[in-house]
């Protein structure tokens, strides 16, 4: 029998692998119209000047090209960054020699003074617990020359800061909130500023949420709660919160992991993963949540965050893993996703230590390894900034590099995993004879491009794997060098799964595989 390769959309992580609906395994691979397409590539950023630290946190305004913050634990940077993808002048507009690297976290957000665009970020102290009370200090600057941040007042915050015009908010420690003068949005004291408590728990995180004719309006996080605040001001009040308490039965592993996603937004619990869209929920997830709540190190949960890319529906958590638990200077090396469009999830190995997001145009820009690092090698590591899902190769030092990926298919056997998909089972030994490879790509194909299969095969669901010599298959039909079209093959086994390993771009397309029955059992 000739069938095509099918499955739904999503890894496989948990519970048994043996099965026949979803991929078991993948790397660099992602979901789009129910098949798997290989992730976009990458291009470094290439800077003047070596970083001197880690970078912890990142933000991006664009005029003419990007202005890039980037942050250390002690210092923040601002550079040009052209449309090559090349920065410049870098100069360092904020230096604190004395902050602690472990613990220092930054926010910044973008406001209007004057009717100049600034920057403010503000100086935390959660980088190893959410939950830490110590107040941090804004500093801000006009956002478009290279003058030096200044301190903006006495007014401390532990939690995090948000701008909706002509206001800035900070919030924290017991559920306060404190708004700045509607003529200053630097000054928190006096005139027509606020305060506002609406809950006797730390104010963790908090985001503008469209409110109409009653913006402002805002969404706040505790460590078990959601918090929804409607202005409800009229006359000469500026604004006078409502309060409704959406949950008091949420969790929040990091205050990193919360991502909007149009009016949505999505974040990890401790023990499920959740969503608000009015209301506030759980989603579902029964293919990788345990594998995710089994492999993630809740030492460095600081260390998570959340981020979006809108192009494929994504939303992505990067996460630590206990594997690398007892090295402090590992961050985030794998990804959880959620696919919105597809209702799907999988994952996939990726060191990222930070990620902004311009949301106008849904560039990414991250701070991390280079992707073609895989498996992970940690003494080979090349950290750097990076533009993300552009291209299909890694361009670091101007050079391409590709990016490894592959897919694990299903399993398939007569005796109950029959891939024609019928309900008629055999007793009989199952052999792969053809696979007709089809793995378009809108890039024009070289010689070099190929495809690595091999073939998995075991008699019972507990035996051990057997794993065929790896094919390999050119993808190019050139004129002169024309490709098979297919390969002649015979594996037999009780049960098998085939895996796709490919360097090179590629969508998946009609793979068609013939199978016919084999020995007896």
């Amino acid at each position: 029998m000739r069938v095509p390769l099918v499955y739904k959309p999503g890894i496989l992580k948990d519970g048994t692998t043996f099965q026949d609906d979803y991929c078991t395994d993948g790397q660099w691979i992602r979901f789009v119209g129910g098949k798997i397409k290989k992730m976009k590539g990458q291009k470094e950023v290439v800077l003047p000047a070596p970083i001197g630290g880690n970078i912890i946190y990142l933000h991006a305004e664009y005029t003419n090209g990007y202005t890039l913050f980037y942050a250390t634990a002690r210092a923040i940077t601002r550079v040009h960054i052209s449309d090559l993808y090349v920065a410049s002048n870098p100069t360092v507009v904020l230096d604190q020699p004395d902050n602690n690297l472990n613990t220092t976290t930054w926010e910044a957000v973008k406001f209007i003074k004057d009717s100049v665009p600034c920057i403010a970020f503000l100086k935390s102290n959660n980088g190893l617990d959410m939950s830490d009370e110590a107040g941090g200090f804004i500093f801000w600057k006009s956002l478009n020359d290279d003058s030096p941040m200044v301190q903006g007042g006495e007014e401390k915050a532990s939690g995090g800061i948000i701008y909706s015009n002509p206001c800035l908010y900070l919030y924290g420690n017991n559920g306060t909130i404190v708004r700045s003068r509607t003529a200053n949005p630097l000054n928190f004291a006096g005139g027509d500023s606020g305060e506002y408590t609406i809950s006797a728990d730390k104010l963790i995180f908090g985001a503008n949420v469209r409110g109409g004719t009653n913006a402002p309006s805002l969404l706040f996080w505790t460590a078990n709660s959601v918090i929804y605040l409607t202005n409800v001001a009229d006359g000469d009040q500026v604004v006078d919160f409502q309060k409704e308490v959406l949950t008091t039965n949420s969790s929040l592993m990091s205050s990193r992991s919360i991502v909007q996603y149009d009016s949505l937004f999505f974040w990890l619990g401790t023990d499920r993963i959740f969503n608000y869209n009015g209301i506030v929920d759980s989603v579902p997830n029964t293919i990788n949540l345990e594998y995710f709540f089994d492999n993630v190190d809740l030492n460095k949960r600081q260390k998570i965050f959340g981020y979006k890319i809108a192009r494929y529906g994504e939303v992505r958590w990067a996460y630590p893993e206990i594997a690398y638990a007892d090295n402090p200077d590992i961050g985030c090396t794998r990804e959880l996703v959620y696919n919105v469009r597809e209702n799907s999830w999988y994952d996939t190995a990726i060191q990222r230590d930070c990620v902004t997001t311009y949301e106008i145009n849904g560039d990414i820009l991250s701070y991390g390894d280079a992707c073609s690092n895989y498996p992970l090698d940690l003494n080979n590591r090349y950290k750097a900034i990076w533009r993300h899902e552009i291209g299909d190769t890694e361009i670091r030092n101007n050079v391409s590099v590709n990016i490894p990926s592959f897919f694990t298919t299903p399993y398939y056997g007569f005796v109950t995993f029959n891939p024609a998909k019928t309900d008629g089972n055999i007793e009989k030994y199952i052999v792969l004879d053809q696979i007709e490879p089809d793995f378009p790509t809108n890039v024009e194909r070289t010689i070099a491009d190929e495809l690595t299969i091999t073939v998995s095969y075991k008699k019972y669901a507990g035996s051990t794997v057997a794993h065929s010599t790896p094919i390999v298959f050119k993808l190019a039909d050139l004129n002169n060098n024309p490709n098979a079209g297919k390969i002649d093959l015979r594996i037999q086994g009780r049960f098998m799964n085939i895996t796709f390993a490919c360097d090179y771009p590629y969508n998946v397309g009609t793979v068609l595989m013939s199978f016919r029955e084999g020995d007896g059992q």
